[in-house]
C-alpha cells in the first residue's frame, strides 16, 4: 500500500538477492554475512485499525528481520522493543522484546492456602526491565537475560554490558559485562537501585554507569 517502505539488496555485482516489504533501518553485520532490520506494520492495516478506535496498546507491533545473506532465509522476531548490533565486529545480536499480555489472575491464584493474598509475581515494565536476548550468529544459540533494564556492546571487543533488576531465581540486581568469546561474567556491581547510562570504553576494559539507591528518583 502507498507509503510502505520497500527495502531491497543487491550483491556487489549489482544482482537484486532479496526484498522486504515494510523494512527500515538496515544495519549490516561487521562481516557482510547478515542483515538486520526493522519491520513496519503495513499503513493500511495501521488505518484500518484505527478506524476501528483501536487502543494503542493493542495495535501492532513491530517486528526484527535477520537476513542471512549466504542461505537467503529470514529469521522474523515477532513484538520487538529494541535491538542493537555491534558497530566493528560480528557475529552477534541482542534484542528485548514487548511481553505478552497477562491475563487476570483468578480469584484462587491469588490467595495462598492460610487465605493470605499471595505475592504477584515479577512483571516485565520499563522499571522491572524486559529478558534480554542474546544470540551468538554462528551457532544460532540464543542466551536470555530477565528483567534487563539497559544493555551495551563494546565497540571493538566481543562484551556487552547490561543492569539488572534481578530475578525470582536468586539472581541480584546489579550490573555485569559478558565476555561473549570467553563465556566469562563479570559483575561489576549488585544491589538493589536503579542503574542508568552504562558505558564502556572501546575494549570493554573500562566502564561507568550511575545508580541510585532512592529507586524512586
Amino acid at each position: 500500500s502507498q507509503g510502505d517502505p520497500v527495502m531491497t539488496a543487491y550483491d556487489g555485482n549489482g544482482v537484486l538477492k532479496a526484498t522486504f516489504n515494510c523494512a527500515t533501518g538496515a544495519a549490516i553485520s561487521s562481516d557482510s554475512r547478515f542483515l538486520f532490520f526493522t519491520i513496519k506494520t503495513p499503513d493500511e492495516e495501521v488505518r484500518a485499525l484505527k478506524l476501528k478506535k483501536t487502543k494503542k496498546e493493542d495495535m501492532p507491533l513491530d517486528k526484527l528481520g535477520i537476513y542471512n545473506v549466504a542461505t537467503g532465509v529470514t529469521d522474523t522476531i515477532p513484538r520487538l522493543k529494541s535491538y542493537k548490533t555491534p558497530s566493528k565486529w560480528s557475529g552477534w545480536i541482542a534484542w528485548q522484546t514487548e511481553p505478552m499480555k497477562e491475563k487476570p489472575a483468578a480469584p484462587s491464584d491469588t490467595t495462598s492456602k492460610n487465605g493470605e493474598k499471595a505475592k504477584k509475581p515479577k512483571s516485565q515494565s520499563a522499571d522491572n526491565g524486559y529478558t534480554l536476548y542474546i544470540r551468538n550468529m554462528g551457532t544460532g544459540a540464543t542466551d536470555t537475560v530477565l528483567f534487563v533494564t539497559d544493555y551495551i556492546f563494546a565497540e571493538e571487543a566481543e562484551k556487552i554490558m547490561y543492569a539488572t533488576t534481578g530475578d525470582n531465581n536468586g539472581g541480584e540486581p546489579g550490573v555485569i559485562i559478558v565476555d561473549l568469546r570467553k563465556g566469562d561474567r563479570s559483575v561489576l556491581y549488585t544491589g538493589k537501585a536503579r542503574y542508568r547510562q552504562l558505558t564502556m570504553d572501546k575494549k570493554g576494559e573500562r566502564a561507568a554507569f550511575i545508580l541510585s539507591f532512592d529507586e524512586k528518583d
